[in-house]
């Protein structure tokens, strides 16, 4: 009977041992085990070599156990399953997951992919909006890449909503509409229904909160679009903390192509975006009534107001504050005009209209809404740290009160301004601080600037007095039994002392 010669390859040899555990210490029959070095040299190693293992980033997957979840409330899962070419589950590797937001926290509970493949991680949002998850394995990225929104449960989507009419709708439009869901806050703009080509024109943009308030700490940037491609439009802006979420544009859009046109105010994915229509005619003898194109509604101003505006050609005009004769005016041959007027303080309703040659009206423009404030700001209280008389170089506090919202305050210091800065905690509080100058008497100056530019001067607001700094030289120290007695003369530009302290 022949012989089959196994050449000692161990690996083989334990695969056919391996289908027979129960006669693991028996030859199969037929086969005779030769040592490997009987076929290779000596002290040969017979450790199988590991076998690599190719990952397919297109067969490999990862899973999320909700599409829709709740920030900081309930953890999403996402379980990566890696497997190879041919389908199988590729066990023992570490798998990294990233987030494309850096909020999200991202827990991985096990070292390493299980049997199945598998590895699972724990997602906690700490903020609401959509976080694409991105598995890296080896340095190959998995192709598939879920997307989880999250949401605040505060905004009033239940659970019944998503179980029965999110899951049929199309990923992207699922996306898209509960990105919507998730805005907090929304653009207002103010613009006119009505303006002439080339004619630059006021818009005032509002950022209110879904309460219909507006958000004060506003930071984020707007943009415009057109649908005149040529028209002229702002430029991306950035909120400031001295908008408090109303910014307005001056003569900021002009349009260039008559017809309906439409503008589009957007923001980023907090903010709702406001498209609105203007109708846009080719010149003042289209205009059926008069046009205010400056100031906007909503902006506050001093006591002087000039209102701009388009009308009919060479025309008579009146404008009337809160249905009252306040001023007159006239256009000129292209229907420009120009017209100031004082107000009082207060909220004022501006209309302006066209006479007839019987001193009738002709017809009205829009109204706009502004604000007067033609008072100056003024200091009701000032105080100094650590008093109104200090040492040279020495630091100095200054609190100032005043009213609320200045867009600037400054303190004038030996011909050197010093910036106050109004409290976070309490309006109408500012604060500052300088060093002390040479010795001598000062008079501290005081200017402000409230929102609507009125400018308040007060060149003597406080006195100061500042004393030459003192120098003590030559002290000299002697040990004694638990103490040290120090010893010096008073110095000779202040003699006056009445006690030290001793650091």
């Amino acid at each position: 009977m022949s012989k089959k010669i196994l050449t000692g390859i161990l690996g083989v040899a334990s695969f056919i041992l391996m289908l027979k555990p129960a006669t693991a210490n028996q030859i199969p029959t037929g086969y005779v085990l030769v040592p490997a070095e009987a076929f290779f040299e000596q002290n040969v190693s017979l450790a199988s070599p590991n076998k690599v293992v190719e990952i397919s980033t297109t067969n490999s997957s990862l899973r999320t156990n909700d599409e829709i979840s709740y920030v900081g409330e309930n953890y999403s899962i996402i379980t990566v399953t890696l497997r190879d070419e041919t389908g199988n589950p590729v066990e023992n590797e570490v798998v990294n997951l990233v987030s494309s937001r850096v909020t999200d926290a991202i827990k991985n509970l096990q070292a390493a992919t299980n049997t199945n493949g598998e590895a699972a991680f724990r997602i906690l949002a700490n903020e609401e909006g959509v976080s694409t998850f991105t598995a890296v394995v080896k340095n190959q990225t998995i192709l598939e890449r879920p997307r989880v929104v999250f949401l605040k449960k505060s905004g009033g989507i239940g659970g019944e909503f998503l179980a029965a009419d999110v899951l049929e709708e199309d990923e992207d439009e699922l996306l898209e509409s509960l990105i919507v869901a998730t805005v907090t806050n929304q653009i207002e703009a103010t613009f006119l229904d009505q303006v002439v080509v080339n004619s630059p024109t006021d818009i005032t943009i509002e950022i209110k909160d879904s309460d219909g308030e507006i958000v004060e700490n506003f930071d984020g940037e707007i943009s415009f679009e057109s649908s005149d491609s040529l028209a002229i439009l702002p430029r991306d802006y950035t909120f400031t903390e001295l908008d408090r979420g109303n910014h307005t544009f001056a003569n900021a859009i002009t349009f260039i192509t008559s017809g309906n046109q439409t503008v589009k105010v957007l923001g980023n994915t907090s903010v709702t975006p406001k498209e609105f229509s203007v109708n846009v005619v080719g010149s003042t003898e289209a205009l059926d009534t008069p046009i205010i194109t400056n100031p906007a509604s909503g902006t506050l101003l001093n006591k002087t107001v000039t209102l701009l505006g388009l009308t009919s050609v060479n025309s008579n005009l009146v404008v009337f504050s809160n249905g009252q004769f306040v001023a007159e005016g006239e256009s000129d041959v292209d229907g420009n005009f120009l017209i100031k007027v004082d107000l009082p303080d207060g909220q004022h309703e501006i209309t302006i209209a066209i006479l007839n040659s019987d001193n009738s009206i002709n017809a009205t423009s829009e109204a706009i809404d502004i604000e007067i404030d033609g008072t100056l700001p003024t200091i009701d209280k000032i105080t100094l740290s650590p008093g109104n008389k200090v040492i040279a170089d020495s630091r100095v506090m200054i609190g100032m009160e005043s009213e609320t919202g200045l867009d600037y305050a400054q303190l004038i210091v030996d011909q050197k301004s010093v910036e106050l800065e109004e409290s976070e905690e309490e309006s109408g509080i500012y604060f500052g601080e300088f060093i002390a100058p040479t010795n001598g008497t000062y008079l501290l100056g005081i200017e402000l600037t409230d929102e609507a530019g009125n400018v308040g001067e007060y060149p003597e607001a406080i006195s100061l007095l500042v004393e030459a700094k003192i120098t003590i030289s030559d002290i000299e120290a002697t040990p004694q039994d638990e103490r040290i007695d120090l010893q010096w003369d008073p110095p000779t530009n202040h003699a006056d002392i009445q006690n030290y302290k001793i650091f």
